[in-house]
């Protein structure tokens, strides 16, 4: 089986015209570490200059869609099955916007994918994909078609390492890591609560660790909620004392 995984981007991105990009698109990485090793997994960074490649084989195409990027990703969608290829539209806007994202895909990823990545991969190979894959408390039922649906977010304690091997070396200055979902603040101009919850779930402190020592270059922790939060102080007191002990990272 053959799979792309796009971050599709405006034709003209700051990060284009660049030397070095700042960082790779995370998501991109840990869908691709939820995925067997059997699937051939390629990476698509549009941002960085990558092309789609719309004419190649491939058998199923994933597409991270923010609202900024949505027109591209609808295009790209569609290129792709009028070539034959099955697509899935997931990430912020699909997630906001599942009526109108529907309409471009085979199916849509609704929420956060660590639950639902696995089951469609599973259908997709049987020959059974649903329409809707959907983790969180969302009303499904105006969308169109069968639906998986786990009604919690996932827990994030045992997730697999990203295939930060699928993009070129070099490219980006610096990886990320993330150590944290949800926020409980109500900022107007953020959609992170209604995207992941008004609980902060924080990965185990010991997993953030092992995915820094891996790293041979600058990293930043990535987190949704920039602000802090007074009950959270102990974790990131734990994770900091860690950090400082690793080797080099001083």
């Amino acid at each position: 089986m053959k799979m792309k995984i796009i971050f599709p981007s405006h034709e003209q991105l700051i990060s284009r015209r660049m030397g070095a990009i700042p960082a790779p698109p995370l998501s991109l990485e840990y869908l691709a570490g939820l995925t067997p090793p059997e699937v051939e997994v390629r990476l698509i960074d549009m941002g960085a200059g990558d092309d789609p490649g719309l004419g190649d084989s491939v058998d199923l195409v994933a597409i991270h869609t923010r609202t900024p990027c949505a027109a591209t990703a609808y295009r790209l969608a569609e290129d792709f099955r009028s070539q034959g290829a099955r697509v899935v539209l997931g990430g912020p806007h699909p997630t906001l916007m599942p009526a109108e994202a529907i309409a471009h895909a085979d199916a849509i990823c609704i929420g956060e994918a660590e639950e639902t990545w696995p089951v469609l991969l599973e259908d997709f190979e049987r020959g059974k994909l649903r329409r809707v894959y959907a983790a969180g408390s969302y009303d499904l039922s105006s969308l169109p078609g069968p639906a998986y649906h786990v009604p919690h977010l996932p827990k994030l304690k045992g997730l697999p390492q990203p295939r930060r091997d699928l993009f070129p070396p070099g490219r980006y200055r610096m990886e990320g890591v993330f150590v944290s979902r949800g926020c409980p603040y109500n900022c107007k101009f953020c959609a992170v609560k209604q995207l992941q919850g008004a609980i902060t779930r924080h990965r185990p402190v010991e997993e953030v660790l092992t995915e820094v020592a891996a790293l041979n270059k600058d990293f930043f922790l990535a987190e949704e909620n920039a602000l802090g939060y007074p009950g959270d102080w102990k974790y990131y007191l734990d994770l900091f004392r860690e950090m400082a002990r690793m080797p080099g990272r001083r």
